[in-house]
């Protein structure tokens, strides 16, 4: 039961951490994208 409570734990932090990365790589990506719009013009 411990053990499992440990596993559990450590795949939330898991899936914390990338979602923190996935977000952080898609409002770079808009950044990018904004500044390219805007520079265009």
């Amino acid at each position: 039961m411990i053990i499992e409570t440990k596993n559990y734990e450590q795949n939330i932090f898991l899936l914390n951490s990338y979602v923190i990365y996935f977000v952080e790589s898609m409002v770079t990506y808009l950044v990018n994208m904004y500044s390219l719009i805007r520079f265009k013009k």
